[in-house]
């Protein structure tokens, strides 16, 4: 894999949008939304991709260059809401923005959910960029919430 020119990884975007629009009529009114994420993980030179068997989605981090890259696996399986894949896909470029994951964090419940809490604020803070995003916030703030419950419940109490 490799780091793409901006015309380059716009290209990769556009074509993905074939699929997702297939796939997700209502999301074409988020295009320009989707984008965003779409367009850093091809930039960095990884990849987009739905996953039908996942629930939920991730980041899967990778060398690349002396550096590390990732890609967006977007999980699609029993979604209830088709902006959950925006929620989400904000969510895991909250991730591609942070300094590399270590085993320390990786071992430690409450370091774990820190990183995710930091995850979600940086999506947070970029979903507030787009004005067509703020009547759905609040769906946001409930999806959020469910996933920090996930990690709050594994910190040893």
């Amino acid at each position: 894999m490799e780091i793409l020119t901006d015309e380059q990884a716009i290209e990769k975007v556009d074509h993905f949008f074939i699929e997702t629009f297939k796939r997700y009529a209502l999301l074409k009114a988020f295009a320009e939304v989707l984008r965003f994420p779409f367009f850093a993980f091809y930039k960095g030179g990884g990849h987009v991709r739905y996953d039908d068997h996942l629930i939920s989605s991730h980041f899967e981090p990778f060398p690349l260059l002396g550096g590390r890259s990732a890609n967006l696996v977007i999980g699609v399986k029993y979604r209830k809401d088709y902006m959950e894949i925006i929620w989400s896909s904000f969510h895991e470029w909250g991730h591609l923005s942070q300094p590399t994951l270590t085993n320390e964090i990786r071992l430690n419940p409450l370091l774990t959910h820190q990183r995710e809490s930091d995850a979600w604020d940086r999506a947070e803070t970029k979903l507030k960029d787009f004005a067509i995003l703020q009547p759905h916030m609040h769906k946001f703030y409930i999806y959020r919430d469910q996933c920090l419950n996930d990690y709050y419940d594994k910190i040893p109490k």
